[in-house]
């Protein structure tokens, strides 16, 4: 299984089309520890222009391309970057696709992460990403406060920052959504992310000796 750090290997090179999904996850660093921690995780997702005029509960999640170098880039990254002090280093980046292509697994129970995972939405040139940040408490509720204001939400690309929860109740409006739960839950469940988002989260291979 290829490390976190050499998980950019991996992507799909794209300066024009945004081809990867987002998955970024907020943690409040105060409660690294944790042993459960989703009750604490906080997701950044976006709230479309047109679903916010219709009033309309449709969610998205971020969208970037990926240079030669494994650098996320593109608008909204940009924007994320401006507007909410988020910027991403190629080290913190975990290529879920890859990792579920790598190790498939399936369960018959329908209520299982595994169930809801569509051919379709595991294919390497539109890979799910994860990027798990741990940042202060404090930092996440100032978030949650500057995406929550509407009137900036008028003029910017509707970003919102909601509780970890919120990730599989989107899903059911938005197959794209529902498969990036899934595979986090499914990667999650069987033990194939803690030491990657440990790597991620140090920019290093654990196993390496350089």
């Amino acid at each position: 299984m290829p490390s976190a750090f050499q998980s950019h290997m991996q992507l799909p090179v794209s300066t024009t089309t945004a081809n990867a999904i987002l998955l970024l996850i907020l943690r409040p660093k105060e409660d690294v520890r944790t042993r459960d921690t989703k009750d604490i995780q906080y997701v950044v997702f976006i709230e479309p222009h047109q679903a916010r005029a219709r009033n309309e509960p449709y969610l998205e999640l971020p969208k970037g391309a990926f240079d030669a170098s494994g650098n996320i880039t593109g608008p909204l990254v940009e924007e994320m970057s401006q507007e909410l002090s988020l910027k991403f280093r190629k080290e913190e980046l975990i290529n879920l696709t890859s990792l579920m292509i790598q190790k498939p697994h399936c369960r018959q129970d329908s209520r299982h992460p595994d169930a809801v995972i569509k051919p379709k939405y595991i294919t390497p040139s539109k890979p799910v990403i994860l990027c798990q940040k741990n940042i202060y408490r404090k930092e996440i509720k100032d978030l949650i406060g500057r995406c929550g204001d509407e009137a900036a939400l008028n003029e910017k690309s509707g970003f919102r920052v909601l509780g970890y929860g919120n990730l599989w109740k989107a899903g059911k409006n938005n197959a794209e959504i529902m498969a990036a739960w899934a595979m986090y839950e499914n990667l999650l469940s069987r033990g194939d992310l803690e030491l990657q988002i440990r790597e991620a989260r140090i920019g290093v291979s654990i196993g390496s000796t350089k």
